[in-house]
């Protein structure tokens, strides 16, 4: 959120720069101008990590129900509950680092409020 509202006051005050002098209009013009492709890049790679958090949501989510199945299936063998231990530990460590972003005030509004909801696989 801090980085949308440096960039918009820098918009702002490209604004005031280049219309209230009349000698260089290139130093107004070129604050507005990064500011307005900053913040464009900013809106996409918001929308883009959001989308990508979620979908790990679903993802964390259905590894979770196949490993209840799995663990309810007696006739696993070693090599897929290896797999699955593996898949556990990846997800694990994917939910802890999103859980400390979420924390975080810089970056919260990145990630969903509803990471820290899940619960570590076990």
């Amino acid at each position: 959120m801090g980085i949308i509202l440096v960039l918009l006051a820098l918009a702002v005050v490209g604004t005031i720069v280049f219309r209230y002098t009349t000698d260089p209009h290139e130093v107004g013009m070129t604050m507005m101008v990064c500011a307005m492709v900053f913040l464009f890049l900013a809106s996409f790679s918001l929308t883009g990590i959001r989308m990508d958090i979620r979908s790990k949501t679903l993802g964390f989510e259905q590894t979770r129900i196949t490993i209840e199945n799995a663990r309810s299936n007696e006739g696993i063998s070693e090599y897929e509950i290896a797999a699955l231990q593996q898949k556990v530990v990846e997800y694990n460590a994917w939910l802890i680092v999103a859980q400390y972003w979420q924390r975080n005030l810089w970056v919260n509004w990145f990630i969903p409020a509803s990471v820290q909801e899940l619960e570590p696989l076990r």
